[in-house]
């Protein structure tokens, strides 16, 4: 009688043969989404996990990532994927390797060169600056930048809301009708907090709400940023919400005044190109008072050397007219030093005059 071998079969992930391709797989996996469906070329997997007809790609596959039921187009549309965290934690526990070790190890040699001397290769568009490091995991960031040394981190607070907010006060807005925006500014979180418990969404999706808002989105459940990432009722349920309506009212009117005073086509392109271009004008005024190295992060950026926080927000004041604070987080070290410590209060403080 013919028996069939069911034992499963037992790899040994920290082998000389086995470790690098699981290295791999951490690095190129880690970097996923576990609820947003990416479209994964088949070249790109037998790249990362080895040939289809590999037991050990099959079996790295199967544990780490999870086929999305999207429409597969031959020639046009890839399979979607998302990661399956429980086998990925797995797998690290099993070979011993961190994301954030894997990554570091899978940087080509010229990537590992700009961070080591600090002359980092941009590509340029749309008035920022792209790099494939800037869209790491929030997970891994601690240990990543740490390893180069980078361990300062700065970001502009509430970045697009306060510059935009400015921009339409020096174009003769009155601030009345921005209330709604300046209370944002002045307690981002108390927003955030109320979409959170209002659409019973994590602070992420919150975020992203805001984001769409503040880009004009329209509350549709069709073809539009916010279906993706909202429910029709909570669509319906965010639109009908009479402190969302003055939030979006008080965005419609700086949008129109905005263009009608700076001279562009109200359209989403067209509003987020204005956006850009006063960020640009300020990060470059910050980023030309960092010393040593620096890697620039779109309204952010992380540097080996400590800045003096209220220094840096001076000179952006005196050569752009834009009053930012600058948010300060050390990855080695959460004790902020008393040299960039901001003040207690670090929302700016603007007069709408």
């Amino acid at each position: 009688m013919l028996q069939l071998n069911t034992k499963r079969k037992e790899y040994d992930y920290k082998s000389a043969r086995k470790l690098p391709v699981v290295k791999r797989v951490i690095a190129f996996v880690g970097q996923l989404s576990t609820t947003e469906p990416q479209h994964i070329h088949n070249r790109k997997l037998r790249e990362v996990f080895g040939k289809e007809s590999n037991d050990f790609a099959k079996h790295l596959k199967a544990m780490t990532i999870v086929k999305v039921s999207q429409q597969y187009i031959v020639g046009k549309q890839s399979q979607s994927y998302v990661r399956n965290d429980e086998g990925l934690n797995r797998l690290i526990e099993l070979s011993g390797v961190s994301k954030a070790q894997a990554v570091i190890e899978a940087l080509p040699e010229e990537t590992r060169q700009e961070l080591e001397t600090g002359n980092i290769e941009y590509k340029e568009g749309d008035n920022r600056f792209y790099h494939s490091l800037i869209n790491l995991k929030r997970d891994i960031k601690r240990e990543f930048w740490g390893t180069f040394g980078y361990d300062h981190d700065y970001d502009i607070e509430n970045c697009a809301p306060t510059l935009l907010y400015q921009a339409a006060i020096k174009a003769k807005c009155a601030p009345v009708f921005l209330s709604a925006i300046k209370q944002y500014i002045d307690d981002k979180n108390a927003l955030r907090t109320y979409l959170m418990q209002l659409l019973e969404v994590d602070n992420k999706t919150a975020k992203d709400v805001l984001v769409s808002l503040f880009n004009h989105a329209r509350l549709s459940p069709v073809k539009c940023r916010i279906a993706e990432i909202l429910t029709r009722q909570q669509i319906r349920t965010l639109r009908d919400d009479k402190r969302i309506k003055d939030v979006r009212g008080a965005i419609r009117f700086m949008w129109r005044h905005l263009a009608r005073k700076r001279k562009f086509d109200n359209r989403g392109a067209n509003r987020w190109a204005f956006y850009r271009s006063i960020e640009r004008q300020v990060m470059d005024v910050i980023i030309g008072q960092c010393g040593g190295k620096v890697f620039r992060e779109h309204d952010g950026f992380r540097t080996d050397e400590a800045v003096d926080v209220k220094a840096v927000e001076a000179v952006v004041m005196e050569k752009t007219g834009y009053q930012i604070s600058l948010s300060y987080k050390c990855p080695r070290d959460e004790r902020q030093p008393a040299s960039t410590r901001a003040s207690d209060d670090s929302s700016p403080q603007i007069t709408g005059k």
